[in-house]
């Protein structure tokens, strides 16, 4: 991944299904009411999909 480089990216060219959309407005407003949420970092995840 350190070696990874996007050419020619225009963000304008990103979609995202409106109900993948609705899931990540749902989960931003859970975060916000869990003050004891610790968000995982990249490498947990990582181990989290594989295991």
């Amino acid at each position: 991944m350190e070696s990874l480089e996007v050419l020619n990216f225009h963000p304008s060219k990103v979609m995202a299904h409106p109900r993948v959309l609705a899931w990540h407005d749902d989960l931003d407003h859970e975060v916000d009411m869990d003050p004891d949420f610790d968000e995982m970092d990249a490498d947990d995840a990582v181990d989290a999909f594989w295991n």
